[in-house]
């Protein structure tokens, strides 16, 4: 099944999504003043491999900083991940947080959506 591997930058997360390997991870920071580019290649292969996707995907989600525009687009995987939810699919988000500003920031998607979440304490990732 076809990868999705977008390296990590200054300003933009890495993005590995592996469903042979059940890998699905968004992981760093994410401060793009026009993150559309970006997220429309994220949205496009969730669109395109999820529904061929039979096991449980388990998204993990390890971002220590992002700002209103990327948060913006960051809730637009979560929706997208949330129908295919509502349409039978197993999908959970694993977010991992450094402090109680990135909990919150989790707690807030998760009160959008029907997606469960699962919380874990990053402790080095804020070093």
């Amino acid at each position: 099944m076809e990868v999705l591997l977008i390296e990590q930058t200054e300003f933009t997360p890495m993005v590995i999504f592996e469903p042979n390997r059940k890998v699905y991870e968004i992981t760093g920071r994410s401060y793009l003043e026009n993150p559309q580019d970006f997220f429309h290649a994220v949205l496009t292969y969730i669109e395109k491999v999820f529904p061929a996707i039979s096991h449980p995907i388990v998204l993990k989600v390890t971002v220590e900083y992002f700002n209103s525009a990327s948060s913006r687009y960051l809730l637009a995987v979560f929706r997208l991940l949330n129908d295919f939810l509502l349409s039978g699919q197993k999908i959970s988000i694993e977010w991992h947080y450094v402090d109680d500003e990135t909990l919150s920031d989790g707690e807030m998607y998760e009160g959008l959506l029907k997606v469960p979440f699962n919380y874990v304490l990053n402790e080095s990732a804020g070093e």
